[in-house]
């Protein structure tokens, strides 16, 4: 087989393969013993296609580090504003969570209070419309997303996901999921709203009247409680 070893950019075959001229070798061995004169090893100078390749990879491996070295840069920097972020939504998150169970403890919603349906049965009804509205978001985006993926590449780690996007992924039915999702999205909505939104003049914590028309009677609350939890 024809091997290769690189002077600088210039390639040199071997092995079976018929020599260049003198006057070329000796154009070459000049050019060799000046740049020889720059480097402390000349040695470095030949490198197999092998080595070569492992240079290459090198640089590429050093400008990676070096792209992510910038990228944590400013993640530092943007850190603090981050932290700021997440600290004022988990607390309003939070606030808005226990705002809906008030008022619906306090039999102030419109499920509670003009249904007549039990608060215990109320708050565990929301919750499971929660969940199962996260199923269904979380749910569309990974046959989604696995669409374009192999399934031999999680056949063997992920069985049941395997079975799911062979029945979905099959004909038309993601387009079928797709629009019969949307329906089932609006009808959770619908009722999980109807639990737990609050009558006309509720009041819950003692809060202030301004907040209480803010959270309760516009519905902030529960619009934060189902799109954080439920959607997000």
């Amino acid at each position: 087989s024809t091997s290769y070893i690189h002077l600088g950019h210039i390639p040199f075959m071997h092995e079976g393969v018929k020599p260049f001229s003198k006057s070329t070798q000796k154009s070459f061995a000049k050019m060799v013993s000046q740049d020889s004169s720059t480097k402390s090893n000349k040695s470095s100078f030949y490198t197999t296609d092998e080595e070569y390749g492992e240079s290459e990879l090198e640089r590429a491996l050093a400008l990676k580090a070096k792209e992510h070295k910038a990228e944590e840069e400013t993640n530092d920097k943007l850190s603090a504003l981050a932290i700021f972020k997440y600290f004022y939504s988990t607390v309003l998150l939070t606030f808005c969570i226990a705002v809906v169970h008030a008022s619906v403890i306090t039999e102030q919603t419109v499920g509670v209070s003009d249904n007549n349906i039990p608060w215990v049965a109320a708050l565990i009804f929301i919750w499971f419309l929660m969940v199962w509205l996260a199923v269904m978001e979380g749910g569309q985006g990974d046959l989604v997303g696995l669409q374009h993926i192999g399934k031999e590449q999680y056949a063997e780690s992920h069985p049941y996901t395997l079975k799911n996007t062979q029945l979905a992924h099959e004909g038309d039915n993601m387009e079928r999921f797709i629009v019969g999702r949307q329906f089932l999205t609006f009808l959770v909505i619908f009722l999980s709203n109807m639990m737990g939104s609050a009558v006309e003049g509720a009041e819950v914590f003692g809060l202030p009247e301004t907040m209480n028309k803010i959270f309760l009677d516009n519905g902030l609350a529960m619009i934060l409680f189902v799109v954080t939890v439920g959607q997000l």
